[in-house]
This record gives C-alpha cells, structure tokens and sequence, in this order.
C-alpha cells in the first residue's frame, strides 16, 4: 500500500481477492508470497524436518506455510515471546539457543533473519545434502564456511520476492480462514511513524504492525 490511502496501479498488476476475506488477512498476502516462494522449491511435506531460524513477521509465516503441508518445524529465536506465537502458527518445537540443535538433523533451514550466527548455524544443523534457504537480510556481508558447503554437498539458496502464482497460492491459503491472527498488532496510518519506532525499540514486544 506504500503507506498511502489511495493508490494508482496498472489493473494488469491487481490480483482478485475472494469475495468477503478478511482485511487483516489479505494484507498478510505479500509477506507470505514470499515465504510460499522460499518452501516451493524444496517439496516439503510429511517426514520434512525443517529449521526456521527467526521469528519475525516472515519466519513466523513461513512456519506457517510449512507445517500446512505437514513438515515438522522447529523454530529458533532468542525472545521467547515470540517461538509462543511459533507454537500457535505450527511450530512442533522452539529453541532459544541455535547452538543446542542436533547436529545435521534437519533436511531443511530457512534463515529468516540473515546473520552471520544463522548462517553457520544452519549450515552445523542440515544434514549432509540438506538445503539452506536464505531470506533474511540481517547482514548484508560476512564470512562463511564455504568448504563445509562443498564437502558436506549442502545446496544454498538466495529467495527474494515471489512469482504471480505464488501470490495467487498465498490468497488462497489466507481465504481458508484458519491463519491465527492474534499475533498482529494494528496501527493507524497517522500513527505509522511511531509503530516504526516501536519496531527499533521494542523488538521483542512486536511482531508486526
């Protein structure tokens, strides 16, 4: 909505919404597009045990849209406050401490929150051929243990954005109606500026606004 009431767009860009949905869920459309687009790939589905590091506004959806197709899901996050909303989104498990997972025990991590840390956390708990999904943007460079890539056959993968389908997948997921809402903090657009600063100073008390 780029924080305006009213916007001028190409109608070739619009994607319908299903008649009656429920604002406060298709304006989570965007955010979990990209998350359909970072799982697509990786054909999760019962027996998947997938790592999501990070907890915020992406990471909680993208636990979301992986334990919908059945996947176990551990989240990982160091405010409690949050991994109890990943329980509620379908989380099977919550870690506090990256350092205390199994060791390459998951086929699957997506880092949503993009440091160093989870960086090589995910690498020191995907087994020997499992898949690293990178989507957060913590740290723009760092270092990183390229040669534990390479010997233990570990596939990395950048995700940024979506495609029209996987914005189309992610309305009809939200039109179930069954996505936990009471997570989700609202704001007026004349108070935008100070949810913002909420966002800096209190990251632990928010998850999104």
């Amino acid at each position: 909505g780029v924080f305006a009431e009213h916007v001028s767009t190409p109608e070739k860009c619009l994607v319908p919404l299903p008649e009656g949905i429920d604002a406060r869920l298709a304006v989570l459309a965007e955010p979990l597009a990209c998350c359909v687009g970072a799982i697509g790939p990786e054909n999760l589905g019962p027996g998947s045990n997938v790592l999501v590091f990070g907890c915020g506004p992406i990471g909680l959806l993208t636990i979301y849209a992986a334990a919908r197709k059945g996947a176990h899901v551990t989240a990982i996050d160091p405010v409690a406050a949050r991994l109890e909303i990943a329980k509620k989104l379908g989380a099977a498990a919550v870690e506090t401490d990256a350092s205390k997972l199994p060791p390459a025990a998951a086929n699957v991590a997506i880092d949503a929150a993009g440091f160093e840390a989870t960086w090589r956390a995910a690498i020191d708990a995907v087994e020997n051929g499992g898949s690293i999904v990178m989507v957060g943007l913590g740290n723009a460079e760092a270092t990183f243990p390229m040669a534990l890539l390479v010997r233990r056959s570990i596939r990395l993968r950048g995700q940024f954005a979506y495609s029209r389908a996987e914005f189309q997948e992610a309305i009809d997921i939200l039109a179930e109606g069954v996505l936990d809402l009471s997570w989700l903090d609202d704001a007026p657009l004349s108070e935008g500026a100070q949810a913002f600063a909420n966002l800096v100073d209190r990251p632990a008390e928010r998850s999104e606004e």
